[in-house]
């Protein structure tokens, strides 16, 4: 286990790399920290929750000012921010129609692939 010392110089690590779009799992693997660990100090130190969870956010919140800021500039970056902020009202809608039978004449049926109704979820999950 980690000593106190290695705690404070490995969790200024593990942040700076969940701030710069690290998973909690690569970031703790880069500094060497087991997952488990990480999540040990994070149960025994609420103040690192928050800090995991700010650190999270500076990496979101970077990238949508960058897509606004090239969103000036290029419509898809506000239809690609809109797409996924308020998927409900901008998303896509996939229209599937029902699959030719097939027949004596063609020998082949086509399958058309069902759209996933689940949104993607991020790859970031609390500790």
């Amino acid at each position: 286990m980690a000593r106190a010392k290695d705690r404070e110089t490995l969790i200024p690590i593990i942040l700076d790399n969940i701030s710069n779009g690290g998973t909690i799992g690569i970031s703790c693997c880069a500094a060497g920290v087991g997952y488990t660990t990480f999540r040990d100090w994070v149960r025994a130190d609420p103040s690192l929750s928050v800090a995991v969870k700010k650190a999270t956010t500076q990496f979101e919140l970077r990238h949508v000012r960058n897509i606004q800021t090239m969103a000036t500039d290029d419509w898809k970056a506000s239809a690609w921010l809109l797409e996924r902020k308020f998927s409900k009202r901008y998303s896509r809608r996939l229209v599937i129609s029902e699959p030719p039978k097939a027949t004596e004449d063609t020998g082949i049926l086509v399958r058309v692939p069902k759209p996933n109704p689940k949104s993607i979820e991020s790859d970031i999950t609390d500790v």
